[in-house]
């Protein structure tokens, strides 16, 4: 990796740092794991509001080239803890630069447990990659109901082949959603 690649991504991170309010999560892989692969990602983030450590891990399973299940764990503390998730990852449209994919699932904890759906835009330009789309959520717990709706974008920077450094930030949309953002690692196997 160049040392202008690693500034543009810790420079996209430190221009959204003061907007982390972790919720549940925001897609954060670029790439779906091809049939019958396996990737794995790893990231953090912090809640400014009290300074504490949030984590969320995705581990998604190729189920065909273009088709990915995906399970979700995140921690933290009250009420972002403890988030468990799972969705299926289609992707509707893609060639060698720009790809589009659709996603529908539920989850547990987090900011309270409902459905999750959205839309994922990929694209390539000067040799980075950029991560944006809509990221939705039902909340039906306790008989209250919400839809958080977030905005995200995010760098996706190859550091090997099987391995990618990412940074994501979410932007509420809706008034019960919550802003956020995470860095971490992709590893595809």
């Amino acid at each position: 990796m160049t040392k202008q690649r690693f500034f543009i991504a810790f420079l996209f991170l430190a221009l959204f740092s003061e907007q982390i309010f972790a919720g549940n999560p925001s897609p954060f892989m670029r790439y779906l794991p091809r049939q019958g692969n396996v990737a794995i990602a790893a990231r953090g983030g912090l809640l400014f509001s009290n300074d504490l450590f949030l984590g969320h891990a995705t581990i998604a399973y190729g189920l065909r080239n273009g088709i990915a299940l995906n399970g979700h764990i995140g921690f933290g503390q009250t009420p972002y803890d403890p988030y468990f998730g799972g969705d299926i990852r289609m992707t509707l449209f893609a060639n060698r630069s720009v790809g589009f994919d659709a996603y529908f699932g539920g989850h547990a904890g987090g900011i309270g447990s409902g459905l999750d759906f959205g839309g994922i835009l990929d694209f390539n330009l000067g040799g980075l990659g950029f991560i944006t789309g809509i990221d939705g959520d039902y909340i039906m717990e306790s008989g209250a109901s919400a839809t958080p709706v977030n905005f995200f974008a995010g760098v996706d920077i190859g550091l090997s082949r099987n391995t990618r450094f990412a940074v994501v930030a979410g932007f509420a949309l809706t008034n019960s959603a919550t802003s956020e953002i995470t860095a971490g690692f992709n590893f595809y196997f």
